[in-house]
């Protein structure tokens, strides 16, 4: 019998309303080695994070999703709850000071190119 157990591999959330752009992402964070989920909506987002706990390591959300919580609602929420995970917020129009990022989120304009996404999902990777 093998008293070792696998270490949990660090989980990212994608939460993205379009299909289309949340399977790319997805894809790209996968070649991190995350293991990748995905959500359409923030609501669904919160639950699947609450039932992850400590292995919730980066949570990527657009501004509009579906449901009722928008993703700037849904990354305060999570920069709260899960202070250790990484997030980042993208959207395809800017961030206003009315609408500013909770502290220690980052921002990725859209269209973004594949290169940025998987540079910040490295670091959110070495940081977990």
């Amino acid at each position: 019998m093998n008293d070792r157990q696998e270490p949990r591999r660090a989980i990212a959330l994608i939460v993205e309303d379009d299909q289309d752009q949340r399977a790319l992402a997805a894809a790209l964070v996968e070649e991190t080695d995350f293991t990748v989920v995905e959500c359409d909506s923030g609501e669904v987002a919160l639950k699947v994070a609450a039932m992850t706990g400590e292995a919730l390591a980066m949570v990527l959300t657009d501004v509009n999703l579906a449901g009722r919580i928008s993703g700037l609602e849904l990354a305060r929420q999570m920069r709260s709850r899960y202070p250790r995970a990484s997030v980042v917020v993208t959207s395809g129009r800017p961030i206003t000071q009315a609408t500013s990022l909770p502290e220690g989120a980052v921002f990725i304009a859209k269209p973004w190119r594949a290169l940025d996404l998987l540079r910040i999902a490295e670091r959110a990777r070495r940081a977990a």
